[in-house]
């Protein structure tokens, strides 16, 4: 898929076209992010960020983008352990996401700031919950709105992960007992095989 999105991203090119280009780029990265190829996806998502710095903010879909940008190199940064990078790039997600006022987006951005807040134990900002389940919750009621039951389950994923982080060993078991349920009917195999892996690492 990483690659479809580079051929996109060349055409594009070819014709001179800004948003297409930045389209390409943002879709690769979230491919690679998915892969867990971090370095490739920060790369492509600063080729992204570059381009739709470009392009004007009104734009048919570029909030979209640019919310999925911040999102994906928030994650980035909580892979490397950089949390205030990756509480500023959240909060920009979270921002632009109430913008665009898109469920799905507005779904992504929620469930960052939900991780970023687990690591970070308290929000730096008093106007942001220091709760992470507010975030997780928020972002399941946008998801639930669009019946985007794939990344529900993911965001019950990363709500799983953070009650462990935080001491809630057997309300994460059987959460995650009902996300590998959630990833078995949806056929995510990957998915469910790491959540079954996290089950066990409880146990």
């Amino acid at each position: 898929a990483a690659k479809l999105y580079q051929a996109a991203y060349e055409v594009a090119e070819q014709f001179g076209d800004l948003r297409l280009q930045t389209i390409a780029s943002c879709n690769e990265a979230l491919v690679l992010l998915t892969l867990k190829k971090y370095e490739e996806a920060y790369t492509a998502f600063n080729k992204s960020l570059k381009l739709v710095q470009k392009l004007e903010p009104e734009e048919t879909g570029i909030a979209s983008v640019l919310c999925e940008i911040y999102h994906g190199l928030a994650v980035i940064h909580l892979h490397e352990g950089n949390l205030d990078a990756a509480w500023m790039r959240a909060v920009e997600a979270l921002q632009v996401a109430e913008e665009t006022n898109q469920p799905l987006i507005k779904g992504y951005a929620n469930r960052t700031l939900g991780e970023v807040i687990t690591e970070l134990k308290e929000s730096p900002d008093s106007r942001f919950s220091s709760d992470p389940d507010d975030y997780f919750r928020a972002s399941l009621e946008y998801l639930q709105e669009i019946k985007a039951d794939a990344e529900m389950a993911r965001t019950l994923f990363a709500q799983s992960i953070s009650l462990a982080k935080r001491g809630r060993r057997t309300t994460a078991a059987k959460k995650l007992q009902q996300v590998m349920d959630m990833f078995t009917k949806l056929g995510m195999v990957d998915d469910a095989a790491r959540a079954a892996e996290a089950q066990l690492s409880l146990m």
